[in-house]
């Protein structure tokens, strides 16, 4: 079964000195993950790169933030491994993700939540996160994999 990594959880898996990273790995190999399983969506390796070259995010995780040229050789080694499949959007992803959106207060990290679920949904793949916030679209349909830090 496909399953669409949230950002943190792709930064938790990749890094060793990240605190969820034993956690992630944990997932990782008791996960039966066939060839092109793990979904890597452009909006997820924007976010990837931005956390991993913050100097605040790093410093979580005892290591310096990597420059703009480290990041994408470090996205591109992740890239290399055959379980990483990159994904782009389906045409009814956006849609979704607008409904997902939808909210009468002022909610801006929500935006990345609910395309990443709607992504998930209309990918029919399992979406993998340590964040409990995407629990309020399985009503929606979303297969969540919620690990535990």
């Amino acid at each position: 079964m496909k399953k669409l990594l949230d950002i943190n959880t792709w930064i938790a898996l990749s890094l060793a000195a990240h605190p969820q990273h034993k956690a992630a790995r944990q997932w990782f190999k008791r996960t039966p993950i066939a060839a092109g399983e793990l979904l890597l969506c452009r909006p997820a390796e924007m976010g990837f790169l931005r956390l991993i070259t913050q100097e605040r995010v790093m410093k979580q995780c005892g290591v310096q933030a990597l420059s703009n040229d480290e990041a994408l050789t470090f996205l591109a080694r992740v890239c290399t491994d055959p379980a990483v499949a990159t994904v782009d959007e389906v045409t009814t992803t956006r849609n979704l993700w607008l409904k997902l959106g939808m909210s009468p207060q002022p909610s801006p990290n929500v935006w990345m939540d609910a395309y990443l679920a709607a992504l998930a949904i209309t990918l029919d793949a399992e979406m993998v996160t340590f964040d409990q916030g995407f629990k309020s679209y399985t009503r929606h349909g979303l297969k969540l994999v919620l690990l535990a830090p």
